[in-house]
């Protein structure tokens, strides 16, 4: 074998060195009573403490220190896209909620509702969302999580202040968070159950008047049909019955002119 050139292993396979594949290997606490061997079948340890996963890069017989610190940035995010599918959602509902005035030609103006104006079911869902949000927390508002209620109903965030309480009460804040998306998902839940949702229910309702409508369209269908029908016999009988009293006229009129002339 010259310098530089790689071993033929389909010429020399016995070249070839085969090593078994191995768990890694993390011991917690090494040289202390307490020390514990952790194994895994990646480079990443899962829980390796509550909640925290860690990811080896490299072997080493050292000690190696692990930092744990709040992904305020993670939160920070998280809690922004939360307001924002709030407010879609709040938006969504007000849009179609709103009543419309317009004016015709002759000056006459004329109010006209969105589709969901009336609507109690929606309404019920747009304030149940709406709480989820706004309503304390522990006795807290949500203005103290950087989550602020606008006067038209909908909500702001303040991202600087979140993360200003991340960094004086970490645990506390994630927990309101937690609460608050809890809430919100319960909101959520409660309208859109496949079986027991109120959004459902609604769909389900207006599905069913529309099946209705469709009948009742076929049914007047059928029966205008029918009644077509029956116009055009009756029509064709009169059709034929006009011809048989022309024809009789004409012959009634030969006959009164025949008379005519033999009394001449």
């Amino acid at each position: 074998m010259s310098a530089g050139t790689a071993t033929d292993l389909m010429a020399d396979p016995s070249a070839a060195v085969v090593k078994a594949a191995q768990d890694a290997k993390a011991t917690l606490y090494a040289g202390t009573p307490a020390a514990q061997t952790i194994t895994s079948g990646t480079n990443t340890f899962t829980d390796l403490l509550p909640g925290v996963s860690v990811a080896a890069s490299a072997v080493t017989a050292g000690p190696v220190t692990v930092n744990i610190a709040s992904d305020s940035a993670g939160i920070t995010k998280k809690a922004g896209d939360l307001v924002n599918a709030v407010n879609d959602v709040l938006g969504f509902v007000s849009i179609y909620s709103a009543v419309t005035q317009t004016t015709d030609a002759n000056g006459a103006s004329a109010a006209s509702g969105g589709i969901f104006s009336g609507n109690s079911g929606v309404r019920s869902v747009n304030d149940q969302v709406f709480s989820a949000v706004s309503m304390p927390v522990n006795g807290k508002s949500p203005s103290e999580y950087g989550i602020n209620v606008t006067r038209d109903g909908n909500f702001t965030f303040d991202a600087a202040k979140l993360q200003s309480s991340l960094a004086s009460d970490p645990a506390g804040t994630q927990a309101a968070l937690q609460t608050i998306a809890s809430r919100v998902s319960d909101a959520a839940t409660s309208a859109t159950d496949p079986f027991s949702g109120s959004v459902t229910a609604l769909i389900k309702g207006q599905q069913s008047e529309v099946t209705d409508l469709g009948s009742q369209i076929s049914d007047w269908d059928q029966r205008l049909a029918s009644r077509r029908q029956t116009l055009q016999t009756t029509y064709n009988a009169m059709e034929v019955a006009l011809g048989q009293l022309n024809a009789q006229q004409s012959w009634l009129t030969g006959q009164i002119a025949g008379l005519s002339s033999s009394t001449k």
